[in-house]
């Protein structure tokens, strides 16, 4: 995107002229206010001849995506949005906002279940995170003896459900242990699963400090990884972040960092077929041909085709299933 001539713009286009981030990049979450309002500015401007786009973002301010409608029952809604029936969800986020004490402007979204744990996003001033919680046997400070003095780390016992979903995209560990809450950034290298506590409880040791929730949002992580941004081809891009890719070669994209420490952009989805995930006899014959089960690297476009569920409604896809 570039302005063909000068006028006013806010600070949020300006942010993404400046950065060298197209339309189809918008830096907010998607589907916020802020994200159709940058949509609806970027129109205005190319329908007055204002400001020159990509193809990409052509086909973005010529779709009908921002717009509003007035519905009979007297509701608003957006034009070209998936519709998310997130009332069976509700009890869920309400635990979620009692247990974390959260404030009314942070946002609980992409709610998922997994036997006790629950997997979720939170938002505050267009700023996602994704967390895992679920309840726990008990949390402890350890000590152990070290080559200079004594060592202290914390560790979470009963957590045997957490071993299978330590895949996922996720920034936080969120343990509810009776009435505590306790949270920890998900850093790999500081985190050692597969020991056991007292009663054969499994057991996660962490090597870094917990954190309070009103601390999510200025947690500076050790890597970029974690921050999820990253220089690529001189401009910023977010990390293990999917989107969309309207001009194609393939139906979306992503950024993700290599072992060598270089930022390699993958892309993946054949742009002539739908993606059946809510179908399940299509998802498992689609898990079986693609063998799934043995996707592990996130650097290939077989990864993020297997896992596009998880991202379902950055995507704009009906259903948050996986295939």
């Amino acid at each position: 995107m570039r302005l063909s001539q000068n006028t006013n713009i806010s600070n949020e286009l300006m942010y993404h002229l400046e950065n060298g981030l197209t339309l189809s990049e918008n830096v907010f979450r998607i589907y916020s206010d802020k994200y159709f309002a940058l949509i609806n500015e970027v129109r205005d401007l190319y329908d007055n001849n204002l400001i020159r786009l990509t193809e990409d973002d052509i086909w973005l301010v010529e779709s009908d995506l921002g717009k509003k409608v007035l519905l009979e029952d007297g509701r608003q809604v957006w034009l070209d949005v998936p519709i998310y029936l997130n009332e069976e969800y509700e009890q869920e986020i309400d635990e979620i906002r009692q247990k974390l004490k959260l404030d009314d402007e942070v946002e609980v979204d992409m709610i998922k279940d997994f036997g006790s744990i629950k997997y979720f996003s939170l938002t505050n001033d267009g700023i996602t995170k994704n967390c895992i919680m679920g309840n726990v046997y008990r949390f402890g400070l350890g000590r152990e003896s070290a080559d200079r003095g004594i060592r202290e780390f914390f560790f979470i016992d009963g957590v045997n459900h957490f071993m299978t979903k330590l895949d996922l995209d996720f920034d936080f560990f969120i343990f509810t242990p009776r009435y505590e809450t306790i949270i920890f950034p998900n850093e790999p290298k500081y985190i050692t699963t597969g020991l056991v506590g007292p009663m054969d409880k499994s057991r996660i040791r962490f090597d870094i400090d917990p954190i309070d929730i009103d601390k999510i949002y200025e947690y500076s992580p050790k890597g970029d990884e974690m921050l999820g941004e990253a220089i690529h081809r001189g401009k910023k891009v977010k990390l293990n972040s999917p989107f969309r890719t309207p001009g194609g070669p393939k139906k979306f994209a992503v950024y993700v960092k290599t072992p060598k420490g270089t930022i390699k952009k993958v892309t993946f989805g054949d742009p002539n077929l739908r993606v059946r995930n809510a179908n399940k006899k299509a998802a498992k014959s689609f898990r079986a041909r693609h063998k799934c089960d043995q996707k592990k690297d996130r650097t290939t476009a077989g990864y993020w085709a297997c896992n596009t569920g998880r991202f379902a409604k950055k995507l704009g896809l009906k259903s948050s299933s996986n295939w």
